[in-house]
C-alpha cells in the first residue's frame, strides 16, 4: 500500500473512531411534510438557537448540508431525494451550545435525517480521478494575487450570530464595518475570496471545473485572493457567498495560466483517495 494510500485509511479511522465517540444530539421536535405545491422558490433557515427550518427542498439539500459533502461525491441516493420537496421545521434543544456551529448544525441535520427519513449512510474512500491543487514553483512561492489574510472569520461569524440572537443592532451610520469572508464570482470568472481556507477555495474551483478537486497545496490559514480569467464554459457555474470581486478586464487568460501567473498554483491531471458518502437506505418520512 502506498504512503498516500496508507495515510487516507488511517484517517479515515481515526474519523469514525472520533464520531462514534461523539455524544449524539438530535432536534427535540421536528415536524416533516411532503411539499406538493409546484413552486419552484425554496429556503433553508437555521437560527442561532439551532431552531431549523426549510419550506419546499428536496433531502438531497439537506444532506449536503448535514454531512458538508458536495453531492457529486454522494452514491446511492434513490430518485425521490431529488423529485420529491419537503417542509421541515425543527426545535433544538434549550441551551444547546451552537460552537463551533457547522459542527453543531451538521450533526443535528444528521440526527434529523436518521431519525424522520431513517437514512443509513456511511463513509468510505475510493482511489478516484481528481484534478490535484499545488503550487506552480518548487520554491512554493505566492503569485501577485495571492497574499495570507489575518481576519478572524470564525469570531466574525459568531458575532454575526450573537447579533441575531437578540443583540441590539447599532444605527446604521455608526455599525462598524465587518472584515469580508468568503468566496465570490459572477458565472465562473473571475473567482475572489476574502479571508478563507485553502479547503474552500478548492471546493469553489470544483464549482467551476464540475469536478473532484484535491488541495495538496499544505496551506493552513486563510488567505487573500483574486483570480480573473476567461472562462472555458462562459455562464457555467460560479462561486457565490460572501465576497465581491473588483472590476475585470476584458484581456484574461485561460483558467489554468491564470491560476499559475497570478496565484502561484496550479492545477494537474490525477488520481487521489476520496472520501464518499454512501447512502444504503432511506424511507420516505410520515407527515406530522
Amino acid at each position: 500500500m502506498s504512503t498516500r494510500r496508507y495515510l487516507a485509511a488511517a484517517l479515515l479511522v481515526a474519523s469514525a473512531v472520533c464520531l462514534n465517540a461523539q455524544p449524539r444530539i438530535a432536534f427535540e421536535v421536528t415536524s416533516v411534510r411532503l411539499n406538493t405545491s409546484g413552486e419552484r422558490r425554496a429556503s433553508f433557515r437555521m437560527q442561532p438557537n439551532g431552531d431549523f427550518m426549510a419550506v419546499n427542498q428536496p433531502v438531497r439539500v439537506l444532506l449536503n448540508i448535514a454531512y458538508e459533502i458536495p453531492l457529486f461525491r454522494v452514491e446511492g441516493m434513490p430518485d425521490w431525494f431529488t423529485s420529491e420537496r419537503f417542509d421541515v421545521t425543527a426545535k433544538a434543544p434549550a441551551d444547546l451550545a451552537m460552537e463551533p456551529f457547522a459542527e453543531v448544525r451538521g450533526k443535528l441535520l444528521r440526527g434529523l435525517l436518521e431519525d424522520r427519513f431513517k437514512l443509513k449512510a456511511r463513509r468510505v474512500t475510493k482511489e478516484m480521478p481528481a484534478l490535484i491543487l499545488g503550487f506552480a514553483r518548487d520554491d512554493r512561492r505566492f503569485g501577485p494575487k495571492l497574499r495570507a489574510s489575518g481576519v478572524d472569520c470564525d469570531a466574525v461569524f459568531a458575532a454575526a450570530r450573537g447579533r441575531a440572537a437578540g443583540a441590539a443592532a447599532a444605527p446604521a451610520a455608526a455599525a462598524p464595518r465587518e472584515p469580508s469572508c468568503g468566496m465570490g464570482g459572477q458565472s465562473a470568472s473571475p473567482i475572489c475570496g476574502r479571508a478563507v481556507t485553502m479547503e474552500q477555495f478548492t471546493q469553489g474551483l470544483a464549482g467551476v471545473y464540475q469536478q473532484l478537486v484535491v488541495n495538496e497545496t499544505r496551506l493552513e490559514g486563510r488567505f487573500d485572493l483574486d483570480l480573473s480569467f476567461t472562462p472555458d464554459n462562459p455562464g457555467g457555474p460560479g462561486i457565490a457567498f460572501g465576497a465581491t470581486c473588483p472590476p475585470q478586464s476584458d484581456d484574461r487568460p485561460a483558467l489554468s495560466t491564470a491560476m499559475q501567473e497570478q496565484l502561484g498554483l496550479r492545477i494537474r491531471q490525477g488520481r487521489a483517495p476520496i472520501e464518499v458518502l454512501v447512502v444504503e437506505s432511506a424511507q420516505r418520512p410520515t407527515d406530522n
